[in-house]
């Protein structure tokens, strides 16, 4: 269930290279979350089906993304779990980094990440928490957004893109800048970017 096609406003985004910067719009952030609790608390009525229990959110991308959603369909228990990549291509392994500080046995649970790109993290976390070591009753997938014309798509996600998007929280956002800083984009990186984020990442003497 989608919200908006991503590439569609294009005017909140900053493109550099095929990579999509969202920005830290908290609006668009939470109109985006909004709707999708908005949708799964109307999928389960119209399904009769019973809301989720238990909300997970996957490391640092899931974490704003969980508590909003929570908010918005009134869930008690929140927990937390971290993973790792090694290896490239098709040899690329997912791994638990850090594990849940709480049971989701029997439990119906709300798995929620920023972004799937190929869906192998979150399909993996998936099997892992109804796997016979946790246990979990059935596990419905969330993101705020997920790539076009891939084979994998969330339960539920807010928004669709056929780039590379960069969430304010990742690492990146620092190369994204000084790369379009060097691109001549000055204009409209203040636009998007904290003066803060720009001095962190080109210095205060580029401002």
């Amino acid at each position: 269930m989608t919200l908006m096609p991503l590439d569609n406003v294009i005017n909140k985004l900053l493109k550099c290279n095929d990579t999509l910067y969202l920005p830290w719009d908290m609006d668009f952030i939470e109109k985006i979350s909004g709707k999708i609790g908005k949708d799964i608390l109307e999928a389960c009525i119209k399904q009769q089906n019973e809301l989720p229990g238990i909300i997970i959110g996957m490391g640092k991308g899931g974490e704003y993304p969980t508590e909003l959603i929570r908010k918005e369909l009134g869930i008690n228990d929140k927990l937390f779990l971290t993973v790792s990549h090694s290896g490239i291509g098709e040899q690329k392994k997912v791994e638990i980094a850090q594990d849940l500080e709480g049971s989701v046995a029997n439990k119906y649970v709300l798995l929620v990440d920023d972004v799937a790109n190929g869906g192998r993290t979150i399909t993996f976390v998936k099997k892992y928490l109804e796997g016979e070591g946790k246990g979990a009753r059935g596990v419905i997938t969330v993101t705020l957004a997920c790539k076009q014309k891939k084979v994998f798509k969330p339960d539920f996600y807010g928004a669709e893109t056929s780039g590379w998007i960069i969430f304010p929280w990742e690492e990146e956002i620092k190369e994204l800048i000084t790369e379009s800083y060097k691109k001549g984009n000055f204009d409209t990186i203040r636009k998007i970017f904290t003066k803060e984020e720009i001095e962190s990442a080109i210095g205060k003497d580029k401002i």
